[in-house]
């Protein structure tokens, strides 16, 4: 139980700071005309699912290189037959 709470407070400010950091939202303090402190969070969807659509990309291109290079490396070459001394 304990380990899924730090599971779960390391993803919030992982994407806290991503977030704050890629400019997915904005955070605005303001006093309102009654004199009540107002906080406004705004969301920039748009920007969100365009950066996570391109980190998936990225992720994909870097897993097909990885899995091309791994069963080129991985299957011996034609030519291998027995070694003379």
């Amino acid at each position: 139980m304990r380990n899924m709470l730090a599971l779960l407070a390391t993803a919030a400010i992982t994407f806290i700071g991503l977030g704050w950091y890629l400019d997915w939202y904005s955070v605005q303090t303001g006093v309102a005309p009654s004199g009540h402190r107002s906080v406004s969070i705004d969301l920039n969807s748009p920007k969100i699912a365009s950066d996570v659509s391109k980190g998936l990309q990225k992720g994909e291109k870097k897993l097909q290189s990885v899995l091309q290079n791994r069963t080129s490396a991985s299957s011996p070459p034609s030519n291998i037959g027995p070694q003379m001394p």
